[in-house]
């Protein structure tokens, strides 16, 4: 009575229409795929460790060291890179690892730098402390005051001194 079933599917797919129209879904993901890109060229390319060397994906971004954090694989892969790559490994858009002492020297080194904004945070009661000293001279008396409590002798008395005053005389 209505014909064969080809007919009638094929008048039912006329007359759907999708509500995304592929012009409009296009729209949305040209600039994403655009500024991706973008992105990735400068990380690759512009960035100031761009020189460092290490897989170009670790340039662009951080999510497959995450995938071996968790899969606690993180100190092996790390390794592997080495061994690729040399004693300096970009492992992230902003993360370099490396396993050289002149390295380390150079990251770590005792330059008199003055401390960041961030530690202002860490203030109790509006009073300055040695972390909370932002000028280095300035920490570097107060931290001096602090040294001589924490040498291993004035720690090892101050230990056998705690476990004294908790002892209960008979």
């Amino acid at each position: 009575m209505f014909g064969s079933p080809t007919l009638l599917t094929r008048i039912q797919c006329r007359s759907w229409r999708c509500p995304f129209p592929p012009s409009s879904s296009s729209s949305f993901s040209q600039p994403l795929v655009l500024a991706f890109v973008c992105r990735a060229i400068h990380l690759l390319f512009f960035h100031p460790l761009s020189s460092i060397p290490g897989p170009w994906y670790a340039a662009v971004s951080s999510l497959w060291i995450t995938t071996h954090v968790l899969r606690l694989e993180q100190c092996k892969t790390i390794h592997a890179l080495f061994q690729t790559y040399g004693p300096v490994v970009r492992i992230a858009p902003n993360k370099v690892v490396f396993c050289d002492l002149g390295a380390m020297k150079s990251v770590y080194s005792t330059w008199k730098f003055d401390k960041s904004d961030y530690y202002k945070s860490l203030l109790t009661n509006d009073n300055d402390h040695a972390m909370t000293t932002l000028p280095h001279a300035q920490h570097s008396i107060r931290r001096k005051a602090y040294a001589s409590h924490y040498t291993p002798i004035q720690l090892g008395q101050a230990a056998t001194g705690n476990r004294r005053s908790y002892r209960q005389d008979d």
